[in-house]
């Protein structure tokens, strides 16, 4: 057992990225270089990450050489404690020798090990997600009341993560209410009382950043409303929702496995009992709630966790050759993906250094959304995120600024957006295809001159430097 968790513990050691390669990469490495830990909590974005924020902080007081290197480690710790857990959790339900094999097979799950890998919270609410799981099913084998706090204690703490393990509630209390039925009240009471301290530690830090309580947490908690989402919407949302519930589920897993997974589900669905159709069913709406919200940062990690329950169907299949093949496939196709981080940065953080290290005063850059936090420090920016952008007045702003000599970039993402976005090495999944003839980018800069100044050939990626541009 100690060789196969040290082997993959050096498989995170070995193959750490980089570059920070998704959208809040750089803000969280500059927080954990703070001085100050009430500043970084008061200066993260919102929704902000506690307990990821402190933890990072901390950690980083003791400096493996560098804040990108250190807090990488981290992340490969917290990911071996989470896949503990997990080997723990299987060895209550099978052989340890199956379990340790579906632990490896997880292990190297390409979004697992890429998450381990980078600075992503993903690492601790899993870790966090997966104790809580773990203790609540102690509880269910024993009911030893110890388990049951030590879960709602978990379950708190992921909360202070991030405010996405709340939907999570879902697959909890289903798995509660259908093998803890008696003592679903009692459940539910000590998740509510663990709960409590997790918002006022929510509103300190909203009073800290000086905004109004009430306004605070109806930001957190209702600016993405899934009913008013519905209401907006209609029929599109249950669409996109199942769209990119496939996408990322087949991404995730990889096709075969995905494809197999579905006929293990589908099979145990209309062979098992009640309570299994019931807890594929509260599986299936949680991944379907969680995947419905657009995010940015290696799309499909809100559910991660949720990987889990279809992974735990191959303890199903009796041939351990099989599962071995399957182990084997899976290590071969992440290591594809995942090789590429340790041998080259990311492609928005390549933009970064030619900004950094080509120093134009003041320029006025106009960049995609995912750019932003890329870019943003390096000149006035400009932000292509949305078709309610403003172009007549982004279009004033660069003949403005034309006519003054001053510099004026354009990137070809921002070109492109929301088309073509880069997460993390490849395109965000939901952007690899154009559905609309022109975008909002290139109606801006229609009849403008351009001159590319850089371009990333193995990345089709350039920055343009913007010469004229027509009058009205």
């Amino acid at each position: 057992m100690f060789p196969v968790f040290l082997l993959i513990f050096l498989s995170r050691l070995f193959f750490l990225s980089i570059s920070p390669s998704f959208y809040d990469s750089v803000e969280y490495l500059r927080l954990f270089e703070s001085l100050s830990l009430l500043d970084s909590l008061k200066e993260a974005h919102l929704p902000i990450h506690p307990i990821f924020i402190a933890l990072g902080w901390l950690f980083n007081r003791i400096n493996l050489g560098g804040v990108l290197f250190t807090t990488e480690v981290l992340n490969s710790i917290l990911g071996l404690l989470f896949l503990i857990f997990f080997f723990l959790f299987l060895s209550q339900i099978t052989e340890r020798k199956k379990a340790l094999t579906l632990t490896a097979i997880l292990a190297f799950i390409p979004p697992f090990w890429l998450s381990q890998i980078n600075v992503l919270y993903e690492p601790l609410l899993g870790l966090f997600l997966m104790a809580s799981f773990y203790f609540i099913f102690r509880y269910q084998q024993t009911l030893k009341l110890s388990f049951l706090h030590l879960a709602a204690l978990f379950f708190s703490l992921s909360f202070l993560v991030s405010l996405t393990a709340l939907p999570y509630l879902i697959f909890f209390g289903g798995f509660a209410a259908f093998f803890l039925n008696k003592k679903i009240f009692k459940v539910a009471f000590l998740f509510f009382v663990y709960l409590l301290p997790s918002f006022l530690i929510y509103g300190f830090i909203l009073k800290l950043k000086g905004l109004p309580i009430n306004e605070g947490l109806a930001f957190l908690f209702l600016s993405n409303n899934i009913l008013e989402k519905i209401s907006q919407e209609g029929w599109l949302f249950f669409l996109r929702g199942f769209r990119n519930s496939w996408l990322i589920f087949s991404s995730f897993l990889t096709f075969p496995l995905s494809i197999l997974t579905i006929f293990l589900a589908l099979k145990q669905f209309f062979s098992a009992n009640n309570q299994t159709r019931a807890i594929i069913i509260f599986w299936g709406i949680c991944f379907f709630l969680l995947n419905s919200y657009w995010h940015a940062g290696m799309f499909g990690r809100l559910s991660l966790f949720l990987i889990i329950p279809p992974l735990i169907l191959l303890l199903k299949i009796k041939s351990s050759r099989f599962l071995f093949l399957i182990l084997t496939f899976i290590i071969f196709v992440s290591f594809l993906q995942i090789f590429p981080y340790r041998l080259k940065k990311v492609p928005n953080f390549q933009e970064r250094e030619y900004f950094k290290e080509n120093y134009y005063s003041n320029p006025l850059m106009i960049i995609s959304n995912y750019e932003e936090p890329y870019l943003i420090e390096y000149g006035e920016a400009l932000i292509l995120n949305s078709p309610k952008t403003d172009l007549s007045e982004y279009s004033k702003r660069i003949k403005e600024a034309l006519l003054k000599g001053r510099l004026v970039f354009i990137t070809s993402q921002a070109i492109s957006t929301p088309y073509f976005q880069f997460d993390g090495m490849k395109y965000h999944i939901l952007s690899r295809r154009k559905n609309h003839p022109e975008t909002q980018g290139e109606k801006l800069i229609k009849n403008c001159q351009l001159l590319a100044v850089k371009e990333w050939k193995n990345f089709n990626l350039k920055v343009y430097r913007i010469l004229s541009c027509p009058e009205d």
